[in-house]
């Protein structure tokens, strides 16, 4: 489990979601883009949401080990995409 630190506010997501998203969150920022993400998470008492990300070229966000052990999030549906997407994205860099 990750805290994720985005606009002053700290969500937990799980260890694969979160290495995917800060790779995404590179890919679009050296491709000079910006894009929509949602995903489940858990507030930092462990109760479920879903936030919407805009994730752009100025985008800040930290992940760090949470020290806490709630269940993640399942978020394989957007994982896949957002690895399907940064595929497209680094290969157009290259």
């Amino acid at each position: 489990m990750k805290q994720l630190r985005y606009l002053e506010q700290t969500w937990l997501i799980g260890d694969v979601t979160a290495g995917i998203l800060l790779d995404h969150a590179a890919a679009l920022a050296r491709s000079g883009l910006a894009e929509h993400i949602s995903l489940r998470v858990l507030d930092v008492n462990g109760a479920p949401a879903q936030i919407e990300f805009l994730i752009g070229p100025a985008t800040m966000m930290t992940a760090e080990p949470a020290p806490n052990e709630f269940p993640a999030p399942d978020n394989d549906e957007m994982e896949q995409s957002m690895l399907g997407r940064t595929g497209e994205l680094n290969a157009a860099a290259s």
